[in-house]
């Protein structure tokens, strides 16, 4: 379907902006921003039907929310390597 191959492109293209995102607010222990950021990757991906990232984005956002971001390290690497 050449619109749902439209959305898929557009998503991998923003996802790898979000990514450098995600490392940045983690890198400045930013919670709100991280959780947000991953809020969106849990979403977005299930939708275009990137399930994969789903547990490992919901982790992030769970960990983020409740402030533990020193522990969201490997949950990020995890998303890293799905992204590859």
């Amino acid at each position: 379907d050449p619109e749902l191959r439209e959305i898929v492109a557009e998503f991998l293209a923003t996802l790898e902006v979000r990514m450098e995102a995600i490392d940045r607010a983690f890198r400045a222990d930013d919670t709100a921003e991280l959780q947000r950021l991953a809020h969106w990757l849990k979403g977005s991906a299930g939708t275009v039907g990137f399930g994969c990232f789903t547990a490992s984005a919901a982790e992030l956002e769970s960990l983020a929310r409740s402030g533990r971001t020193t522990e969201a390290q490997g949950t990020i690497e995890r998303i890293r390597s799905l992204q590859q």
